[in-house]
């Protein structure tokens, strides 16, 4: 291992049906191109998932274990949710103290702008 080379961290997702002998041929051919390019490989990190999520491709647990061999303090953060129109509802009636019983029947949702929905989505 060359000190001068940048270094870099392997990380791969293990999805069911995939063949093993595949998987790591796949993952042999990705370390030697990663190399080609100039990075010395010094850690491969490999999840193994139902099925590729939407909101994280690694759990909590390989998180911090790739922020801890990276040098980092371990810690992972959280991102925040975005804001949906019931969301949007509960935290401006939150906001004005009034109650969610005096209810009239209507949806106070539907009168909220869809365009200040979208910004809020935008906005996290």
């Amino acid at each position: 291992m060359n000190a001068e080379r940048p270094q870099a961290i392997l990380v791969s997702v293990r999805l069911p049906g995939v063949d093993p002998v595949e998987f790591e041929s796949s993952l042999g051919e990705l370390k030697r191109l990663v190399t080609t390019l100039g990075y010395d490989v010094v850690h491969e990190v490999t999840q193994q998932r139902p099925a590729l999520a939407a909101a994280a491709v690694l759990g909590e647990g390989k998180l911090e274990e790739l922020s801890a061999l990276a040098g980092g303090d371990g810690l992972t953060s959280v991102v925040p949710r975005r804001k949906d129109k019931a969301r949007l509802r509960r935290e401006k009636l939150a906001e004005t103290g009034a109650s969610d019983d005096a209810d009239t029947g209507e949806d106070e949702s539907d009168h909220l702008d869809d365009d200040a929905v979208e910004s809020e989505r935008t906005n996290d």
